[in-house]
């Protein structure tokens, strides 16, 4: 009778105090735009936090009550206007403000990006 041959496990010979070889790196993807830096006019720089796909923005709303709304408009639009996550709801209705603001105020000219940390944080002092 014949026995088929064991096994070898890939952690055979290591251990918890010995790391694994790293491994090799993967070929680059040439269709990864590269990361993106535009200067402003209050000389800041625009940029991303490495590692991260796309940058944050976060907003505050006034109570519970608005951020339920908030949530069940998604959720009862989300297949009409093809909003695949709430972040795509999000800056849909964002830009749209945006885009308001740049033909009132603007000349419908876009308005030139500004840099994180530009906004001052929290209520403005009136």
């Amino acid at each position: 009778m014949n026995r088929p041959a064991p096994r070898k496990s890939s952690l055979a010979g290591t251990s918890p105090l010995t790391p694994p070889p790293a491994p090799e790196p993967a070929p680059a993807d040439t269709n990864v735009p590269p990361v993106v830096q535009a200067k402003t006019t209050s000389g800041g720089v625009l940029s991303q936090r490495s590692g991260e796909k796309y940058p944050r923005l976060n907003y505050y709303v006034p109570d519970v009550e608005t951020a339920g709304r908030i949530r069940a408009a998604f959720i009862a639009g989300r297949t009409r206007y093809g909003w695949r996550t709430f972040s795509d709801m999000q800056a849909a209705a964002v830009l749209a403000v945006v885009e308001q603001l740049e033909r009132e105020i603007n000349d419908g000219q876009p308005f030139e990006p500004t840099a994180a940390g530009a906004v001052p944080p929290g209520r403005s002092v009136e």
